[in-house]
């Protein structure tokens, strides 16, 4: 009994820890804290480094190709102003690192206050941010008459659990079909981008057409009176611009992309996972060289025969004749970079 009192014990105090860094470096308003704290923190694996820095790997269940599989957001990067620039981070960073390679992750994500921070340790930016107002247009009767605008309290008060698993399946295979990566939009993953969005006087708004079929959804948040789009998925068409202006009547912010940076974890799992696109990178090799300055258990020589594999026993002259050197950043930047192959099939969707 002893022995749980002391967990509970020290399981409040990370908590308080936690709190009280959180607030002193991202001032956001209580609300979310609150949101943040009692929805999302509970699940998270959290690093400390005493009451001096914090990082947090919040898990998304994700498609990944025709897989699904746990991929960690990092948030919460703090480190107490009085201590910076004293290593914490690094090191913390560092760690979480290791122990998402020795549970074979493929990569990692997050949003960056400064690319500079993350560069040295093997991020790169994937995307950039992209927002816009949509301006007050005037809409038809065509466009305006066949469709239907349902809350998410709305919906889940007047559809049964059937017609619910119907309406995310269907949102969740078209995302699936339309992205390689992408969180699972299953019930869970919408109640909780509800309550963030309902704790930033925002909601999720469905888009029905006549038939009451789902079209797609948008999620936005309020900013004072000025609304913000900051998540939407359509089936077809993008229906945004439309949407905004007959469900606010006024000028809305439109966030399409975040900013984002990813980092290759565990190389093999990587090149399993986008293995076709993988092998374009060794065209005119046998495979690929890959060189990891911060996890240097990745580097290695790597061969797809029967789905990647490390390896060993290769002499430097066959390396440099018959396998592509290239770094595990090069290898991202090459597939999800700017002009990446696949630049515009990843979404992460994030909450937070």
């Amino acid at each position: 009994m002893a022995a749980v009192d002391a967990l509970e014990d020290r399981h409040k105090m990370e908590l308080q820890i936690a709190r009280n860094l959180w607030r002193q470096c991202f001032h956001d308003p209580e609300a979310y804290e609150e949101f943040y704290f009692e929805n999302v923190y509970p699940n998270n694996r959290v690093y400390l480094e005493q009451d001096k820095g914090m990082l947090h790997l919040n898990p998304y269940l994700c498609h990944v190709g025709m897989q699904e599989r746990i991929l960690h957001y990092i948030v919460g990067v703090a480190t107490d102003e009085r201590y910076r620039r004293r290593g914490i981070m690094r090191d913390l960073l560092q760690q979480a690192l290791l122990d998402m390679r020795e549970e074979q992750e493929p990569f990692t994500y997050l949003m960056p206050a400064d690319v500079r921070y993350y560069e040295p340790f093997g991020f790169v930016s994937v995307k950039e941010e992209e927002r816009c107002e949509i301006e007050i247009a005037q809409l038809s009767a065509a466009q305006i008459m066949p469709y239907s605008f349902c809350t998410f309290e709305t919906l889940i008060r007047n559809q049964d659990g059937r017609r619910l698993a119907q309406i995310f399946g269907t949102l969740d295979h078209a995302i699936q079909q339309h992205y390689l990566v992408a969180p699972v939009h299953d019930e869970s993953y919408f109640r909780m981008l509800y309550k963030e969005k309902a704790c930033q006087q925002g909601n999720i708004v469905f888009v029905l057409n006549e038939e009451q079929n789902v079209m797609g959804y948008f999620a936005y948040a309020m900013d004072d009176e000025y609304p913000r789009i900051e998540q939407s998925f359509w089936m077809e068409e993008d229906q945004t611009e439309w949407a905004a202006n007959w469900y606010f009547g006024k000028t809305a912010g439109w966030w399409k992309s975040f900013p984002y940076m990813i980092r290759v974890v565990d190389v093999t799992a990587f090149l399993q996972l986008f293995s076709k696109q993988c092998q374009r990178l060794s065209d005119g090799y046998e495979g690929l060289r890959i060189e990891d300055a911060v996890l240097p258990e990745n580097t290695g020589c790597y061969r797809a025969d029967n789905g990647w594999e490390k390896i060993t026993e290769l002499s430097s002259e066959t390396m440099q004749e018959r396998y592509r050197t290239i770094s595990v950043e090069q290898m991202a930047e090459e597939l999800f970079g700017k002009n990446g192959q696949l630049r515009d099939k990843i979404w992460f969707a994030e909450i937070v």
